[in-house]
């Protein structure tokens, strides 16, 4: 019945439904499909590179995470993808908790001989500052010197442009972040 009602243009739900609508959980992404093969070392290097734009994205939404996925592809789909996905301890935005996080993930579940084509990462179980629960065994202070040094790069990206700060590793011969920064949608901005 709803298929044909659908089909004559009749929905039963309204606007309103559709604005109070609340999903379950909500997660951030990002992809690259790489330029060339990548070997697990340099692989490792544009994962740090995402991890840190996802990030930045997460502190300029004011959001924490408290789970993290990874997707690897592999060059012709030799073996299938790998990754998996692992729960935080604690609910954060601090990069050098999800980068370790991350890193560790990658780590044990990448095949190392194989070339990589594509990489995937997501931030999944986000929740907004007021709702994260602090612990006895994190240090507060820390989270917050982070989270300012943070909110400054995002400050100095937004007024001055993309590449205007970026971290060393970005200046590697591998690194994607540069190039990326001046693509709209994946194409040439000129």
């Amino acid at each position: 019945t709803l298929l044909i009602d659908h089909s004559k243009g009749i929905e039963p739900c309204t606007i309103k439904d559709i604005k109070k609508y609340k999903p379950k959980s909500n997660s951030i992404s990002s992809s690259q499909i790489l330029f060339e093969n990548y070997t697990y070392y340099n692989a490792r290097l544009v994962l740090k590179e995402m991890v840190d734009n996802l990030v930045l994205e997460l502190i300029k939404k004011n959001l924490f995470t408290k789970s993290i996925h990874l997707g690897i592809g592999y060059t012709d789909d030799v073996i299938p993808s790998t990754g998996g996905s692992r729960k935080l301890e604690v609910s954060t935005n601090q990069y050098s908790i999800l980068l370790n996080n991350m890193l560790s993930l990658f780590d044990k579940t990448t095949d190392k001989d194989e070339l990589i084509r594509r990489i995937y990462i997501s931030f999944g179980t986000l929740s907004c500052d007021s709702s994260r629960q602090l612990d006895l065994f994190h240090n507060f202070n820390d989270n917050k010197k982070e989270e300012k040094l943070e909110r400054t790069i995002n400050s100095i990206k937004n007024k001055y442009g993309k590449n205007s700060i970026l971290r060393a590793i970005s200046y590697e011969d591998k690194a994607t972040q540069k190039l990326r920064n001046k693509l709209i949608g994946g194409h040439n901005a000129n």
